[in-house]
């Protein structure tokens, strides 16, 4: 029995870059694994074909963050597989790296996912499956294509990050049927934010997750205090202006708590547990950061 998955660079990249029907395939299968609670490995090879064609670290990272980090395993490369990759290379003539992805497979005991034909010749040393070779019955299809559409509505990164988040979130494996509910609202409401909101509200969530949490402290009722630890935490002063101009919408889609009624001046907000977030607030947060 294998112990995982081992996608060749090209199924990555079908999936991230949504192409066509082998972007959805490749997606039904990432959902089927992380459904199963699977691992998916990748190695140091992969790395460097994303960089070959232009992927920065940034942009790899978040491709290999489809799964969490006890779902992915990072395989390191060693001396003894290239030359033997060399050699199997020139016997069965296909290229070094489609060997090398052979044989990682097989001494890692993974089952490996590709679509190139070369593979072919590579049989007896990996098993090499396509992705539709685990297509199931299950409705995984319809969200594969509701991505898609939802790829297209929204092209902002950050907003399409979270509604991705939202999904896996609400089938991964022990996801209760409020879970359910509550992505279908989620998504509703991610569609009504922009990217910087959403990075408003993932440093809100960071804050409160790190303890500052609870605020019962009038100092931390402040709305300046507020923007200030909001601005510092995103890294960069020019967000100051974004999260003041932002601020009123979050409030009114009840993910932040509102100002202070009986504050005449509306200086401070209604204290939370979450420093500002509100309980839904905090809930939609948990969905988009999940993934």
């Amino acid at each position: 029995m294998t112990e995982g998955f081992y996608f060749d660079t090209s199924i990555w990249i079908d999936f991230h870059e949504k192409r066509g029907r082998n972007g959805e395939l490749a997606l039904e299968l990432i959902l089927k694994i992380i459904d199963d609670n699977l691992k998916i490995a990748y190695s140091d090879l992969n790395i460097k074909e994303f960089k070959n064609l232009g992927y920065s670290k940034n942009e790899i990272n978040g491709v290999l963050k489809v799964a969490k980090p006890k779902n992915i395993r990072h395989i390191h490369i060693y001396r003894e597989q290239l030359g033997e990759a060399r050699k199997l290379a020139g016997q069965r003539d296909v290229p070094n790296k489609d060997a090398l992805h052979a044989i990682i497979c097989r001494d890692n005991n993974l089952q490996f996912i590709s679509r190139d034909s070369h593979f072919r010749k590579l049989m007896d040393v990996a098993i090499v499956k396509k992705p539709e070779d685990f297509k199931t019955e299950e409705p995984v299809l319809t969200l594969a294509e509701l991505l898609k559409v939802l790829a297209q509505e929204l092209p902002d990164k950050e907003r399409f990050k979270a509604l991705k988040s939202i999904f896996f979130t609400s089938i991964a494996k022990g996801a209760s049927e409020e879970d359910e509910m509550l992505a279908y609202e989620f998504i509703q409401t991610a569609k009504k934010l922009s990217g910087i909101e959403i990075l408003i509200l993932k440093a809100n969530y960071e804050i409160a997750e790190e303890g500052l949490g609870d605020t019962n402290s009038m100092a931390f009722q402040n709305r300046d205090t507020w923007r200030r630890e909001i601005t510092k935490k995103m890294g960069d002063e020019k967000y100051k202006a974004l999260v003041r101009k932002y601020e009123r919408n979050l409030e009114d889609l009840g993910l932040i708590s509102p100002r202070g009624e009986m504050d005449r001046l509306q200086n401070n907000f209604e204290a939370t547990h979450h420093f500002r977030l509100t309980e839904i607030g905090k809930k939609f947060c948990e969905f988009i950061t999940e993934f």
